[in-house]
């Protein structure tokens, strides 16, 4: 899913939760954007789903 990714180690944990975008800048001729997010930690990398022609995008 898209609720983020979480990595581990000795002693540790961290957990990063995608939640929204606010904001975001016009890319598109629409004058909206096509929004997603690479999470990327420890070599490892996930991908979101993209959210088509919005410039406020949610995950949640």
């Amino acid at each position: 899913g898209d609720h983020g990714v979480k990595a581990q180690g000795e002693g540790w944990v961290l957990t990063v939760a995608l939640i929204e975008g606010t904001k975001l800048a016009a890319l598109d001729s629409t004058g909206f954007s096509d929004p997603y997010v690479v999470f990327t930690c420890g070599g490892k990398s996930k991908t979101s789903s993209i959210k088509f022609q919005t410039l406020n995008p949610q995950w949640n």
